[in-house]
């Protein structure tokens, strides 16, 4: 009974902050966000065995209905496939895990080459549903994609910021280092198990899909077409002299479709 209580409590709370258009975000950032500079990354000898294990390294902290984490995963796929699929956001309801849906409202380039997209969030969690607006920030110089709330919009979160990071790994040719890193701030009314799920489970789910996804599209790129075997006719089949090509004819040269049939036994 609690729980059915607890959860109409929350339907209720949810349609009074629902996202919206019509109103703007209560402030216009309380989290201190991403520059879309590089961030530094160091990880230690048994981090690096964990990477090395296809594992993702985690760092998690929380206060209250706040939350920042840091993953750091390796990919056995280029910088360029892994920062496409990061940026695909379409694909987001079909590739991400609780994404139902994305509306990309805006795009525009800035004079330093950067592009700005303003889409919009739709994503079922523990039984709940979210809509947020973010301002995603591609800088090509970094090979990063950071993001704010769209503060002109109203969002179920109180603040959501966060940083996309695509870098060489430092030993594997061809592979990415990804290091995502996000701060979430919610809305009182959000229950605990919520910030808990965004600052753990939510982590990993976030870099593994990229991992999938990109070494997906790695292996379809990296596999080479070949010749199709042809099955050539049993009249074709050298038996008994049944086919003979002409004399003198050199492999060197350039194959002719053309050859001259010499009678024999069939």
């Amino acid at each position: 009974m609690m729980i059915l209580i607890l959860f109409v409590c929350l339907v209720a709370l949810s349609c009074v902050n629902a996202a919206t258009k019509k109103n703007p975000h209560g402030h216009t950032g309380v989290l201190e966000p991403y520059d879309g500079k590089p961030i530094p990354t160091k990880v230690t000898k048994d981090q690096s065995k964990k990477l090395d294990k296809n594992e993702p390294v985690l760092f998690t902290e929380q206060s209250g209905k706040s939350g920042r984490g840091v993953v750091i995963q390796d990919i056995n796929a280029t910088q360029a496939i892994c920062l496409d699929k990061i940026m695909d956001l379409k694909m987001y309801p079909k590739m991400v895990p609780h994404v139902k849906k994305v509306d990309i409202y805006e795009k525009k380039k800035t004079f330093t080459g950067a592009t700005k997209t303003g889409a919009e969030f739709q994503v079922g969690l523990l039984g709940m549903r979210f809509g947020y607006y973010l301002m995603l920030n591609h800088e090509p110089r970094h090979n990063t994609f950071t993001w704010t709330l769209d503060y002109r919009y109203n969002s179920d979160f109180d603040d959501n910021v966060g940083h996309w990071q695509v870098m060489p790994h430092p030993s594997k040719k061809g592979w990415t280092r990804l290091l995502y890193s996000c701060k979430i701030k919610l809305f009182p009314w959000i229950p605990n198990f919520i910030v808990n799920f965004l600052t753990s489970k939510a982590l990993t789910e976030s870099t593994s899909w990229v991992k999938r996804e990109a070494e997906k599209e790695q292996a379809k790129q990296g596999t080479k077409a070949s010749l199709p075997k042809i099955d050539l006719p049993n009249w074709m089949k050298v038996k008994g002299g049944a086919v003979a090509v002409k004399e003198k004819e050199s492999l060197a040269q350039p194959f002719v479709p053309h050859m001259r049939l010499q009678m024999g036994k069939f």
